[in-house]
């Protein structure tokens, strides 16, 4: 089984987000979810929030929830910038921040009634939450230094904010943690500003 993140809940069941879905570990070994509603892609990132709700990042199929023992979800085609998602961070008010590879952030709002009405979105990367997308991302690096996604998102942040030298230095930890999607990192318009610092082409020949 290629286990991509590891995740035990507050009921101290630990789950894995593979490269073709979700697992769950029975007490002898991890078992595949083929739960209705269940993601079947690659996960980037497992959550649960305070009110017991387990969120699923993924690579292409976008963000799934689990309450109730019941799965849903959201995509592109309710309001998220991406359906790749990196890095799941939770605030001091309850919302969820949703950081994707390349295409900035969401916010999701919990005191509305619907995931759909509760999407805020960032516009073109992050528009008019980039620093308080940015000031959660920082949080997020703070509580796991060594997770290459959050790294790296917060690196783009910091290149769209032209903050160059925050930005490399993010991107060097995002590839010491292990962020290795090469082709992405040199096609990715977030990181505009890096192409013709020394730093920046260093580190791709690096890679």
């Amino acid at each position: 089984i290629d286990i991509r993140v590891m995740y035990q809940d507050s009921k101290g069941t630990v789950w894995a987000g593979t490269q073709s879905g979700l697992a769950r570990f029975d007490g002898q070994g991890f078992r595949a979810v083929r739960d209705a509603g269940a993601p079947r892609d690659t996960l980037t990132s497992i959550l649960e929030d305070r009110s017991g709700t387990l969120w699923f990042g993924t690579a292409g199929q976008g963000l799934f929830r689990y309450r109730d023992g019941a799965f849903g979800g959201l995509t592109m085609a309710d309001g998220l910038v991406s359906n790749w998602i990196m890095a799941l961070y939770e605030d001091a008010d309850a919302n969820l921040w949703i950081g994707t590879i390349s295409e900035g952030m969401n916010r999701l709002i919990r005191e509305v009634a619907s995931l759909r009405d509760g999407l805020a979105v960032g516009g073109e990367g992050l528009n008019e939450i980039t620093m308080q997308g940015l000031s959660c991302a920082q949080r997020a690096v703070e509580v796991d230094p060594e997770d290459a996604g959050v790294c790296y998102n917060v690196a783009c942040l910091y290149a769209l904010e032209g903050r160059v030298d925050d930005a490399i230095r993010c991107l060097e930890d995002a590839f010491r943690h292990g962020f290795a999607n090469r082709e992405w990192i040199e096609h990715d318009p977030d990181l505009e500003t890096l192409r013709t610092d020394p730093r920046f082409q260093a580190l791709l020949a690096a890679k």
